[in-house]
């Protein structure tokens, strides 16, 4: 069961698989585009995070890389999941159920065009059979940023991921008092979305989250990038 219009509350960002992913490409839109998915994840105190990269790809399949990756992750923790993204495509996707219309109308879009990425879509749909409650929340991205030389060097240096936690955290608190602005324009888009203000402090974490997995995404597509060209 997808739920788009749930109020936070503490128990579900305890009790809950909190995912939070994203896309990176390089040369989008290029046909040796290359995709990269990648899903940071909290369960309790528990913290990982998956990567993957798909060659000649588009940066919406690279959305849709991280968010299988993400559920499939997940499903070794718990059925129960907070998602949280801030790619329009992702949320609304979930949110209006297009993969139930898709399939009830062949794979045809209401322009009667085949669906983009189907064979992405249909491995989203089976998973989201296998997770009792999926919660969705978008999430404006890119608000806060942090060093990709000091992020590298944390990732190489603790592949649990904790140490990145830490650190962005610490970033993130730190920097609030210059973001009032960034912040509230990014809860206008919250509320316009779900139709409420959540608390600030999970608000915050929830940005932390996603960034966490920018920066993730962004790390692993310059790797994949090397493997790539020595290929």
């Amino acid at each position: 069961m997808v739920c788009v219009i749930c109020v936070i509350n503490m128990r579900e960002m305890h009790n809950m698989v909190i995912v939070a992913i994203d896309g990176a490409s390089k040369r989008n839109g290029q046909p040796n585009c290359l995709g990269v998915g990648a899903a940071f994840l909290k369960y309790n105190e528990d913290i990982s995070y998956v990567t993957t990269f798909e060659k000649n790809s588009t940066n919406q399949r690279a959305e849709l890389l991280a968010l299988i990756e993400g559920l499939k992750e997940a499903l070794k923790f718990d059925k129960e999941v907070m998602l949280i993204t801030d790619s329009e495509y992702i949320y609304k996707a979930l949110n209006n159920d297009w993969i139930s219309n898709w399939k009830n109308k062949g794979w045809i879009t209401s322009t009667k065009e085949p669906v983009k990425n189907r064979d992405l879509w249909e491995k989203v749909g089976d998973l989201l059979a296998e997770i009792n409650d999926l919660v969705v929340y978008h999430v404006k991205g890119h608000i806060f940023s942090f060093g990709r030389v000091t992020a590298a060097q944390l990732i190489e240096n603790d592949k649990t991921g904790k140490r990145l936690f830490k650190a962005v955290h610490m970033a993130v608190l730190e920097k609030l008092n210059n973001k009032e602005n960034q912040i509230n324009k990014a809860l206008d888009l919250f509320e316009r979305n779900h139709g409420y203000n959540p608390p600030l402090n999970i608000f915050i974490d929830m940005l932390i989250y996603n960034t966490i997995a920018d920066i993730i995404a962004s790390y692993a597509a310059d790797k994949y990038e090397a493997v790539v060209n020595l290929s």
